[in-house]
């Protein structure tokens, strides 16, 4: 295999075009002229051409038609998965079936319908680009890129399984269950912001994504294909377990809700801070499943070192759970605001302009349910950022975020529970 030519340092992206039809590559070619500023384009119409150059050369996204003579575009992704792991991956199909979407999100970042206009896939391909810098370590990026499946507890996807063979369930049921988990959430919310369904508004809402979908195709998801399968990298009995991340997400998630909605909020805003809570720690996942060292080393680490986790995290992977999280959440087209508040849920004041919004609530949740929580404190946590919220004028708001938490602790550790 010839040695991959490094990206070259100015900030030009590297973009790689696939598809058979050569009047399609002439079309991308006349349309994005005005994008060679900042783009470098290539254009391959075969998928063997197009995997010799990802073997060669380094990009940045690739967009490939599915349906090709010879190799396929899912073949390419395939492929591109083990040799370009790093490269974003867009693909345009014609696939009219959930089961076929399901397929092709296992492979790719994000999925765009047949025929698609050009303002559409530019915009795919830019925001593409834009995730790409919320981790610089390619080390990572490519370690991520080779995930297609991340786990969830065997006791959620057996209780889903269960509600979805049953006739009267429904979709507030199934809704509640799905609640629980960060990876079926997170798998949800990749399907139905994808192209397939045409959304003009992306979704941020677990309740809406269920309605959408339809039971009958969440089981076709869940049961026929079990995209939520994977087996954790962890070890037994170790500090790191999906059952401990998945009810600290959880405690951290209905939080955030119920302090969107003590502060006078709406529906809209307090679902979105649920799902920047469920999803704040999914790049503990994501992380774990990138094939480094065991997560547990690096919990082990802050305790007799004393660092707070990012700090170790940094070091022993080169990115944050934070990180890891929001980049593959942002590749899936997951919605801004989940994103930001995954990416800044420990350093909130790192944001360029100070205000309200689910990230705060899902800062100050995390926060309190691990003084909650961890009472001898397995290791050294984040704090609340005191200058963060004094300047949202808040910090006197938190006392009563502490009741909140205290109450929901009660609740769950109630023997009528």
């Amino acid at each position: 295999m010839a040695e991959r030519q490094p990206i070259s340092e100015t900030p030009r992206r590297r973009v790689l075009f696939v598809d058979d039809d050569t009047n399609v590559l002439d079309g991308y070619r006349r349309l994005f002229r005005q994008q060679r500023d900042h783009w470098d384009m290539t254009f391959c119409d075969s998928g063997a051409q197009a995997l010799e150059k990802l073997e060669a050369e380094s990009f940045d996204v690739l967009v490939t038609d599915m349906q090709m003579p010879g190799m396929n575009g899912a073949e390419l992704m395939s492929h591109a998965v083990n040799v370009a792991p790093g490269v974003a991956r867009i693909v345009l199909t014609g696939y009219a079936s959930m089961s076929s979407s399901v397929e092709a999100t296992d492979l790719a970042h994000q999925l765009l319908n047949k025929p698609c206009d050009i303002d559409t896939l530019k915009e795919a391909i830019e925001h593409s680009c834009k995730v790409q810098s919320i981790i610089t370590s390619d080390r990572v990026k490519q370690a991520i890129g080779r995930i297609g499946r991340l786990p969830s507890p065997p006791t959620v996807y057996h209780e889903l399984s269960r509600a979805l063979r049953q006739e009267d369930s429904d979709a507030a049921t199934v809704t509640a269950i799905i609640e629980q988990d960060m990876a079926i959430a997170a798998k949800l919310l990749h399907l139905v912001n994808s192209a397939f369904f045409g959304l003009r508004r992306r979704v941020a809402s677990l309740e809406q994504a269920v309605t959408l979908l339809g039971l009958r195709q969440i089981r076709d998801v869940v049961l026929a294909t079990h995209v939520f399968g994977a087996d954790l990298e962890a070890s037994p009995g170790g500090e790191l377990s999906l059952e401990k991340v998945r009810d600290h997400s959880v405690a951290v998630a209905r939080l955030a809700r119920e302090i969107m909605l003590e502060e006078g909020e709406g529906r809209e805003l307090a679902d979105q801070a649920f799902i920047g809570g469920l999803l704040h720690s999914f790049g503990i996942l994501v992380l774990a499943n990138t094939g480094f060292q065991k997560y547990d080393k690096a919990i082990d680490y802050c305790r007799r070192k004393g660092r707070t986790l990012p700090e170790v995290e940094r070091v022993l992977f080169g990115a944050t759970h934070a990180e890891a999280g929001a980049y593959i959440l942002g590749l899936w087209k997951i919605p801004p605001v989940i994103v930001e508040a995954v990416l800044m849920h420990q350093t909130p004041g790192q944001l360029v302009s100070a205000k309200w919004s689910p990230v705060t609530a899902v800062h100050v949740a995390n926060a309190l349910v691990h003084e909650m929580r961890d009472g001898a404190k397995l290791y050294p946590v984040q704090p609340l950022d005191k200058t963060y919220l004094q300047q949202l004028g808040l910090l006197d708001r938190v006392e009563r975020w502490r009741e909140l938490a205290g109450l929901q602790f009660e609740e769950l550790e109630s023997p009528s529970s």
